[in-house]
């Protein structure tokens, strides 16, 4: 059997992280077997602007929302306002093969907590905490984000390594509806 997880890893401290996409495959009959398939780890990212570090539920400012086993001061304090993952949606939203540019943002895949909804994340505890448009893509001329997940082009071996993970995903689409995401 065959599981995709997507973690996006950022200190509480700043709005710059790492993405990794991990298909590993796994045997029922032997809990113990997992053999990676294909990785994509420590692409770097962002979310957020600038100022909203610490925060997860101010809309169009705060970096997407922690999970709850992230190791964070925020989420410690009151870990039933936080989800226990989000999900990426395979679907694309925008144009197949469009890049970043100063005014677009390239081809985009919603993230939201909703198996129903792509474009909402709700906290399990509070139900006025919504983000919503929140997605992954590739960034463009802004530093930061309103919240999705900005994966980072600064060099061409980073814009390759990007093109690789978006054909990537275009495959796995063709089977799967969702990747299971962790804010950690």
């Amino acid at each position: 059997m065959l599981i995709t997880t997507a973690y996006f890893d950022r200190s509480e401290n700043t709005i710059e992280g790492f993405f990794t996409l991990k298909t590993v495959e796994r045997d029922t009959s032997d809990p113990t077997y997992v053999k990676t398939i294909k990785e994509f780890s420590k692409l770097p990212a962002r979310s957020g602007l600038k100022g909203t570090e610490k925060t997860s539920w101010e809309r169009g400012h705060s970096p997407i929302p922690w999970t709850r086993n992230a190791n964070v001061e925020e989420v410690k304090k009151n870990p039933k306002l936080f989800p226990e993952c989000l999900w990426i949606w395979l679907r694309l939203v925008l144009q197949e093969g469009q890049w970043a540019g100063n005014t677009g943002i390239g081809e985009f895949r919603y993230i939201s907590t909703e198996l129903t909804q792509p474009s909402i994340i709700r906290s399990p505890s509070n139900p006025s905490l919504v983000r919503e448009a929140i997605g992954i893509h590739p960034e463009n001329s802004r530093k930061g984000s309103s919240g999705c997940i900005v994966l980072l082009a600064s060099t061409e071996g980073q814009r390759k390594k990007i093109i690789e993970l978006q054909d990537y995903v275009k495959v796995l689409a063709k089977t799967t509806k969702l990747i299971r995401l962790e804010v950690i």
